[in-house]
């Protein structure tokens, strides 16, 4: 079976909780002509000085809320 994945990727370096992070992104599959409006989220930050946070998200079929949606509610202290 053939597919076809495409996709609008983006990667940036932003501030997140008052952290520097780099966050992924990824939106809209086209699967075998089928556009799924999935979206996926990445985020990686250091907590300390040698702590690694990462925050992995991922929404399905455009229920409201993109990945980012989720993780830019989540509160890091």
């Amino acid at each position: 079976m053939d597919a076809t994945v495409t996709h609008d990727l983006t990667e940036k370096e932003i501030d997140y909780n008052g952290k520097k992070a780099r966050l992924v992104e990824l939106e809209h599959e086209l699967k075998n002509d089928i556009r799924n409006d999935n979206s996926y989220g990445a985020i990686a930050f250091f907590l300390d000085s040698d702590t690694v946070a990462l925050i992995d998200v991922m929404t399905t079929n455009n229920y409201g809320m993109r990945a980012w949606d989720v993780i830019d509610s989540i509160t890091v202290d």
